[in-house]
This record gives C-alpha cells, sequence and structure tokens, in this order.
C-alpha cells in the first residue's frame, strides 16, 4: 500500500468515526430524553444501619440558665 492509500484509508476511519460518534451523542443526548420522577419506596428488608453514633452534652442548671456541665 502506498502513503496515499493509508492516508485515504484513515481519514475514511477518522470520517466513519465522526459519524458513529455524532449517532451516539444524538442517542444518548440528556436533553432530548422526557423524565419521569419516581417515588420508591424501600422495604425494611433493604434497610440497614451500618453505625450507630449518640452525641450527649450534659448542661447543669444555674439559675434560669443551663450551662455546659464540663465547663
Amino acid at each position: 500500500m502506498s502513503d496515499y492509500d493509508d492516508s485515504k484509508q484513515l481519514a475514511d476511519l477518522n470520517a466513519e468515526l465522526e459519524t458513529e460518534v455524532d449517532h451516539l451523542q444524538d442517542r444518548f443526548d440528556p436533553e432530548a430524553g422526557k423524565l419521569e420522577v419516581l417515588g420508591i419506596k424501600p422495604r425494611k428488608a433493604a434497610v440497614a444501619a451500618r453505625f450507630l453514633t449518640l452525641a450527649w452534652a450534659p448542661k447543669q442548671a444555674d439559675g434560669d440558665q443551663l450551662k455546659a456541665a464540663w465547663k
């Protein structure tokens, strides 16, 4: 094959690639499709708590006010 044939083949492949890319962009354009909002309730069996955290900030009464007990 000559350099001309290689260049032509490369140009043809690039043109084919561009056509395919344009087709895919049109097909998967997020603004082209209609979105539908669905509400899905989880099943109790599908929900699991992995971590449980307890935060406690003790307060101490000082007259009419509550003050932090750790100060």
